[in-house]
Formats: C-alpha cells, structure tokens, sequence
C-alpha cells in the first residue's frame, strides 16, 4: 500500500470536524487533510440527532458568547444555504404562557430574545396563539412569526455531503 501523506488529520467526521475542515480550506486552500471516523459514513452521532432547527436566539443570556455566536450563525448560515441553494425554511417561534404562572418566564424570555435582536418579536393574546396555531391555548404567548420572504420547505433531515455541491434532496 503506498503512503499517504496530509498536512492535517481531523479525528470525527461530525459537523465540528467537518466545519473544522472546511474552515481550514478556505484558509489554506491547497492543504491535504484527511478526516478519520470510525463509523461508516459522517454525522452519525449528534449531528445526525439534531432537529435541525436554527435558532433564533430566544433562550441565550444577552451578551453571553452563547447569545452572540447564535444570532451570528443563524445568519451565516441563511447566507450559506442561499449561496448554496440549499432549501430551509423560517418557520417562526411561538412560546405560550398556558397559565398566570408562566407568565414572569415568558417575560424573561421576551427581554432575552429583544436584547438579542431577534427579529419580528411581538406579544400575542389567546385569540392570536390559537390563530397560530389551532392546537395550542394560553392566556399570552411571544410570536416570531413565519417571515414572508420564506425560501422553500426545509428538508426532512439534514443531509451531509462531502462534495462542494449541496446534496441532492428526496
């Protein structure tokens, strides 16, 4: 067997090693890495699992890395899937207070989610939260509702790929 040489060995084919890689050819576009996994194809573990939602920012404390790097990614990665072409869809948020009781950590989260610019925020009352959604009911609720400008319907699970082109979806 002849031997292989890299400049870069990354040790988990999962979406940090997989980023990792990426972010390292864009760097330096001539390096030969080489991405080691021990499962038979990449994202098996956790970022297989995930429920591919990107998040809007809601639940991070203001000013934390964790409230900073989510509304820089959530939007990179529209950019990303628009450069792309890869489908994804801004389906909005809707919490709901259910009772008196729920209604100082819906504010909570109001004030985090308004400190960190998540966009098109408003409060909604009981006739609002079940125009939005039938099945639920609450005496107040917090929308960020489905933007107009919607690209596409997001695909059932995320698909990875190991090609520069984005994968073809079923």
């Amino acid at each position: 067997m002849a031997q292989q040489w890299y400049d870069i060995v990354i040790v988990g084919g999962g979406i940090v090693g997989l980023a990792t890689a990426r972010d390292f050819l864009i760097r330096r576009p001539g390096l030969r890495i080489a991405i080691l996994e021990k499962e038979s194809t990449i994202g098996q573990h956790q970022t297989g699992h995930n429920s591919g939602v990107i998040h809007a920012g809601v639940y991070y404390a203001p000013g934390s890395l964790k409230a900073r790097l989510c509304t820089e990614g959530r939007e990179k990665t529209y950019q990303y899937c628009e450069q792309k072409g890869i489908p994804y869809e801004k389906c909005g948020k809707l919490i709901v207070a259910i009772d008196e009781s729920e209604l100082g950590r819906l504010e909570n989260l109001w004030e985090r989610a308004t400190a960190n610019n998540v966009p098109g925020l408003r409060m909604v009352g009981p006739e609002e939260i079940r125009e939005i959604e039938p099945h639920s009911a609450g005496i107040r609720g917090s929308s960020r509702p489905r933007p107009a400008s919607s690209t596409g319907a997001r695909s059932p699970r995320p698909t990875l790929t190991t090609s520069s082109r984005p994968a073809a979806r079923s």
